[in-house]
């Protein structure tokens, strides 16, 4: 599994999101969470219960995030399909904004 890792904003309050690709699965992946340096105390959002979508196609990252009213960092896109079509694993990275993150999509 690829993990991707960014700090940005929910209605004003931070949150941490989680992205990447599950090898077992063989699908991409978003969790979204609040509260806690370390992933948070609290689920605000995980694929995984989201299956309607096509988690297939690194672009539905971007837009269930967008649809969530979370800014992801420009850094993202490429290495989630990247990881995706070298089956990524065992891999962490960590994506930041240049300046605070505003809604916008990349």
């Amino acid at each position: 599994m690829s993990q991707h890792r960014f700090a940005s904003l929910l209605d004003g309050h931070p949150v941490l999101v989680f992205a990447g690709y599950d090898r077992p699965l063989r699908e991409l992946f978003v969790n979204v969470y609040c509260g806690g340096e370390d992933g948070g105390e609290e689920t605000l959002y995980s694929s995984i219960h989201d299956p309607g979508r096509n988690w297939a196609d690194p672009w539905t990252v971007i837009a269930r995030l967008a649809e969530l009213h979370i800014a992801a960092p420009p850094s993202l896109l490429e290495p989630l399909a990247d990881d995706q079509r070298e089956e990524a694993g065992n891999k962490l990275a960590f994506h930041y904004f240049e300046r605070p993150p505003e809604f916008s999509f990349i």
